[in-house]
């Protein structure tokens, strides 16, 4: 890495933060800066343990500018892990001349965007979703999520200063503006998987790709671990785009014997949205229904998951891709919803890997063969491996320097 480029790498409190800096520093021991944002300063770091993390408490307009205004002075790149507000807010501020690197979550493009929201989730947990909304609600939801909506919000974007806030532009602006505008900032973007710049391209913007990954398989788990048992993972958090209803519906039909459903629910979206996976998995399992609401050491959340042959993710956005990578590397049968772009992608690169609507009896009952087993396992070695990885950093930050050559 050129050793000008000043790099500063902007996080929120998250338990991927840690093994991303031992990554980075793996190649680099002290080249970059590491900043945790917290809105107040009572927050006490729950996952981030790392000791070059520095915490910056942002409570207010000032703060966020005088910020912004340093890191514009002292920073060449700027790394956004994700674009939640406070690191939107951040992006507007900073200048132009510091290169933005928006590293793609999931939520940050597929819940922040109207038009992709609108299509995550199936119909049991789309059901519980409307439950919850007033008719008004309902009506803006299908004004926003249409094409049309998004087409018309681009057409009339040209013409904001003669048409002011007015009704329904205010409605499209809201649902569409800030984020078309802070997605529009980021020169270069790294989805978790390759196949995500298509969507990207969708929002009409063209950054440059960069590939990164959140960790290794060295660092998610024991290389020698393999699964122990025929229980079946459901899913990865309690949001509500792992359509868990409607997983469980389908479970119900077939015979589990005496299998565990296993439901991590530790972290996620709203109470309410959780309450409603306990009551479907109670209402559809009985129990064999087994939630995990409390947060577990790795190690033992690990072990746990490797009692689970089968593994579905009923996500049709891109989500919970380390748990779909430790499953597959250590045997388990995965099915995936056949619309994600991580099902797209790894179906791509010659992962035996099944579909939800394929989940039937024989489909559980059946358990991986040998060869599909350890053709798996090569390739996600190949592609996750510590080496790999790596890999991936170094042409990221070549992408990085280069581009900042580049503007000078």
């Amino acid at each position: 890495m050129n050793k000008r480029s000043r790099i500063v790498h902007l996080f929120h409190d998250d338990k991927f933060i840690d093994t991303t800096i031992e990554l980075f520093e793996s190649l680099h021991p002290q080249q970059f800066e590491y900043i945790v944002v917290v809105d107040n300063h009572d927050h006490k770091l729950k996952y981030v343990r790392s000791r070059l993390v520095r915490p910056v408490v942002l409570e207010d307009s000032k703060d966020y500018e005088q910020f912004s205004g340093q890191l514009s002075e002292q920073a060449d790149a700027i790394f956004f892990h994700s674009l939640d507000p406070r690191k939107r807010k951040i992006l507007r501020k900073v200048s132009s001349n510091v290169l933005k690197v928006w590293f793609v979550w999931g939520f940050d493009l597929y819940q922040d965007w109207p038009h992709l929201n609108s299509k995550l989730f199936l119909k049991e947990t789309q059901n519980f979703l409307n439950s919850t909304k007033t008719l008004k609600e309902k009506a803006i939801d299908r004004l926003k999520h249409s094409l049309t909506a998004y087409r018309s919000f681009v057409f009339m974007s040209r013409f904001k200063r003669q048409l002011g806030e007015v009704y329904p532009f205010k409605v499209l602006n809201d649902a569409y503006g800030d984020f078309y505008e802070d997605a529009r900032a980021a020169d270069i973007v790294v989805p978790v998987v390759p196949t995500e710049m298509k969507l990207i391209h969708k929002i009409g913007i063209a950054p440059t790709y960069a590939p990164f990954t959140y960790g290794s398989l060295e660092q998610w788990l024991d290389v020698d671990e393999r699964i122990s048992s025929d229980n079946i993972l459901v899913g990865n958090s309690s949001s509500a785009a792992n359509n868990h209803a409607d997983v469980f519906l389908k479970l119900s039909q077939l015979d589990l014997e005496d299998r565990k459903v296993i439901v991590p629910l530790s972290y996620g979206d709203t109470k309410a949205y959780r309450d409603f996976v306990l009551r479907s998995g109670e209402k559809y399992l009985g129990d064999r229904f087994h939630p995990l609401t409390e947060f577990m050491p790795l190690d033992d959340y690990t072990r746990l998951i490797g009692t689970c042959g089968t593994a579905i993710f009923n996500n049709v956005r891109q989500q919970g891709v380390g748990n779909i990578v430790s499953m597959g590397y250590m045997g388990a049968k995965v099915f995936l919803n056949s619309r994600s772009p991580v099902y797209r992608y790894y179906k791509n690169i010659g992962l035996e890997l099944f579909t939800v609507k394929a989940l039937t009896q024989s489909a559980i009952d059946e358990q991986l063969s040998t060869s599909q087993s350890d053709n798996n396992r090569m390739i996600l070695t190949k592609e996750y491996s510590i080496e790999n990885v790596q890999d991936k950093i170094k042409i990221l930050l070549e992408t990085v320097d280069d581009k900042i050559v580049r503007s000078i």
